[in-house]
């Protein structure tokens, strides 16, 4: 009894020293100030993904994405400079790295991510297609219902 609790024991320490190794290894496949070609809407063909910031939150990491090229239904094509979203909503999106610049503002990302901090906000876990189906109906006027996977932190 006393060797199975030993043994389950360093299963334990070797599994809490592999996880800070499996959160290093999500965030070295993504790093700031990369560009990706992302699964877009049809009418967003061409919009690009930056990545802007990462923090770790609990052993998460979390993505400051700023968007370029979304066109909404009023006619207008905007970027959004700052979407925290998570490493799942990332892997399910990203298509290909991307050499295009893409120009958005730090400066706005850092003052979207400190009101994003001050509110508490959550951290969307869906296809960035579909955060810009959200965007395009709050920014048009439509109504939006606030998507049941956006996690609060």
């Amino acid at each position: 009894m006393r060797r199975a609790l030993t043994s389950f024991a360093l299963v334990g320490a070797v599994a809490a020293m592999l996880l800070p190794s499996l959160s290093a290894a999500a965030t070295e496949r993504y790093q700031p100030g990369q560009v990706w070609r992302y699964d877009a809407r049809p009418q967003d063909e061409g919009s690009r993904l930056k990545i802007q910031r990462i923090e770790m939150t609990g052993g998460t990491a979390i993505y400051h994405i700023a968007l370029s090229g979304i066109h909404l239904r009023n006619g207008q094509v905007t970027s959004v400079q700052h979407l925290p979203v998570s490493l799942a909503t990332l892997d399910g999106s990203v298509t290909e790295s991307s050499r295009d610049d893409v120009q958005v503002s730090l400066d706005q990302t850092d003052e979207g991510i400190a009101e994003w901090r001050r509110a508490k906000g959550g951290v969307f876990s869906i296809a960035v297609k579909q955060i810009a189906d959200i965007l395009d109906q709050n920014l048009a006027g439509g109504d939006a219902e606030t998507p049941p996977t956006a996690q609060t932190r």
